[in-house]
């Protein structure tokens, strides 16, 4: 019985002994196993069953500028660093998995058809149920890297182009194949091959070829890293404008429409033609939509065309804004009429702020006056200006007429009524520009001007090559009256050309400029003279506003009778629309007329960086003077975000 007892209570004590030591037993595997799991998986590993969010996001095996314009095309996206309020964004592996075949596709594009790419997901916290029973899980965390390894690009071993079916000069054939955008030895890129095949197109549809083809072909053979590449032209039947056939009008006179087409019936066919026609009707701001089409040709060969038009509202409201580092947050409201008493005469009425200007603005114009092409136009401007050496309080109202004189040349006459009136001016500047009694601090100034301008840019908006030149000329006082009497000279030229070495594009710069009094004048007022610094109209990087010239003992900018400013940049395309740059500017103010000192030249040197945006151009500048004045900080950050207005 005894026995039988002690048995049961051994018993009793080893099961209970068992529990004791099975009960962390139980616990311990789960968190072991926890553990034991994976934290870094490949994509087919990963659960997917989450929720899960994106800590972060790398791809390695590129350069940085790639890379970064790589990752913005992806669905996987990590939070940027300026939302830093925002939880990480949720993470799929489904989403993942496409980026990478895009990635693996946009290599293969750039002519790495054997790239490889692949995937690590870092596991930094996993999924957590919520202990509600109706409450949301916590998300876990991942972090994913992606590793690129393009290897070899395939290179373009072959180019043959058939001419034989359209005739093409030499001269015309060799200034497409100067700007070809594939070459034999470079790698076989598909953006450049179906550009290729457009150029030609393009160039025959702007000589008589409306209905012009190119047939491309590419072989493409990996193992050898080759792609032979061929192109062959199918002309077409030769054109000419025919008659063209215009809807959509209500309120519009139809006169208005046919002043902006760039063609006449009978004329050879030329795309550019249309696509100028397209530019001028958009630009008189009544259509919301403008459609071109050209019709089949006929047997003729005439080539009918016919606009379709929407008109949209004829006034508009305006508002902008925008950044510079010396002006600071600027400001615009506008409003327009597009059809002011018919004929797309415009009438605006404007306001703009910024720490430097404050104006009012009202503005009349005329399109197509005094000839078909010409513009005139009437601005009256009620303002202030905001400098370190004063403030000028004034109005001007100026009558101009630009005129249209080819598609490189165009010329510019006006007349200027001005009043101004100065305050805020120091006792030093006063004294540094001459006998007290000779200072002006208010007035009027009448003058007569006229400008001319010459473009031979390869791309207006952003040129890699060509000239432009600049200069205007304005008298001001005499028999027009007035307070004031001087004459003012102005030049300035522009060079780009690209380089031969990592598609670097030189750029050279040159702005002059002198003012003479005359008619026993004793001084130029501040408000006319010439300025040179920061962005001022004679901008030199690496100082402040004005801060290039003489100073006076209040250490106020005075100006000048003469400034000069060459520059020299470097410009590199780093990715997309963004620029990269490094410059040289120099530049020389002096208080005499028609004078340049070279001792006293003052230079600036630095980098920058140009991008197009959305929101208008994005401009940054870090320059260093090197010749400034004492107290006058050795580094400059210039920042200019948005379009100036």
């Amino acid at each position: 019985m005894l026995d039988r007892a002690g048995r049961a209570a051994r018993s009793a004590v080893a099961v209970l002994l068992l529990a004791v030591a099975v009960s962390p037993l139980d616990q311990a595997p789960s968190a072991a196993a926890e553990e034991a799991r994976p934290r870094t998986v490949r994509l087919k590993d990963f659960d997917n069953r989450g929720p899960w969010r994106l800590e972060s996001l790398e791809i390695d095996g590129l350069p940085w500028w790639q890379a970064w314009t790589l990752s913005s095309s992806l669905q996987t996206q990590e939070r940027p660093i300026w939302k830093f309020w925002a939880d990480d964004p949720p993470f799929s592996g489904s989403y993942l998995h496409a980026d990478l075949a895009t990635i693996r596709s946009n290599l293969e594009g750039e002519g790495y058809y054997e790239a490889r790419v692949d995937e690590r997901i870092e596991i930094l916290s996993r999924p957590k149920k919520s202990e509600k029973p109706d409450g949301e899980p916590t998300p876990g965390t991942v972090a994913v890297r992606i590793r690129v390894r393009r290897g070899e690009p395939v290179l373009v071993c072959s180019l043959y182009i058939d001419l034989e079916s359209v005739t093409i000069s030499s001269a015309a054939s060799g200034e497409i194949r100067k700007r070809f955008p594939l070459a034999v030895g470079e790698p076989f890129r598909r953006t450049d091959y179906q550009e290729a095949a457009s150029r030609y197109a393009d160039y025959l549809a702007d000589h008589g070829y409306p209905e012009a083809r190119v047939q491309r072909h590419a072989r493409v053979e990996v193992r050898d890293r080759c792609a032979e590449v061929a192109f062959g032209l199918e002309a077409g039947g030769y054109g000419v404008f025919g008659s063209t056939k215009i809807k959509g009008l209500k309120d519009v006179e139809k006169d208005v429409v046919q002043r902006e087409i760039a063609y006449a019936p009978g004329e050879q066919f030329d795309q550019r033609k249309l696509d100028e026609t397209r530019t001028r009707l958009q630009a008189t701001r009544l259509f919301s939509v403008v459609r071109i089409e050209k019709k089949e040709r006929t047997a003729e060969g005439a080539v009918p065309i016919e606009l379709e038009l929407s008109e949209g509202p004829q006034n508009e409201i305006r508002l902008g804004i925008g950044y510079g580092t010396f002006d600071g947050v600027r400001g615009l409201a506008s409003w327009w009429n597009y059809d002011f008493l018919g004929d797309n005469r415009r009438l605006g009425f404007s306001g703009k702020i910024s720490q430097i200007n404050r104006a009012l603005e009202a503005s009349l114009i005329q399109p197509h006056f005094p000839r078909l092409r010409d513009r005139g136009s009437l601005v009256f401007t009620l303002g202030q200006q905001d400098e370190s050496t004063y403030v000028d309080f004034g109005f001007v109202m100026t009558p101009k007429i630009d005129w249209w004189i080819n598609e490189h040349l165009t010329a510019t006459t006006y007349f200027s009524f001005r009043y101004d009136t100065l305050s805020n001016v120091t006792e030093q500047t006063v004294l540094a520009l001459g006998p007290p009694d000779q200072f002006q601090v208010a007035g009027f100034t009448n003058g007569i001007g006229a400008g001319i301008r010459w473009t031979g840019f390869d791309d207006p908006a952003n040129p890699i090559r060509g000239i432009g030149v600049a200069a205007a000329a304005e008298v001001a006082g005499g028999p027009l009256g007035g307070d004031f009497d001087h004459f003012r000279l102005i030049g300035q030229a522009a060079y780009y050309q690209p380089l031969d070495w990592q598609e670097l594009v030189l750029f050279l710069g040159l702005r002059a400029g002198t003012i003479v009094p005359w008619d026993d004048t004793p001084q130029v007022p501040l408000w006319a003279r010439l300025y040179a610094g920061g962005n001022a109209a004679f901008p030199v990087r690496g100082y402040g506003r004005r801060r290039v010239g003489p100073l006076s003992a209040s250490n106020d900018p005075l100006g000048g009778r003469t400034a000069v400013v060459g520059t020299a940049e470097l410009l590199y395309p780093l990715f997309g629309p963004v620029v990269g740059l490094a410059f040289l500017d120099a530049g020389d103010v002096e208080l005499e007329a028609w004078t340049v000192r070279p001792e006293n030249v003052q230079k600036g040197v630095g980098v920058g960086v140009r991008a197009v945006t959305p929101v208008g151009p994005i401009e940054v500048d870090f320059g260093f003077g090197l010749d400034r004045a004492p107290g006058d900080s050795i580094f400059q950050v210039q920042l200019t975000i948005g379009p100036q207005f």
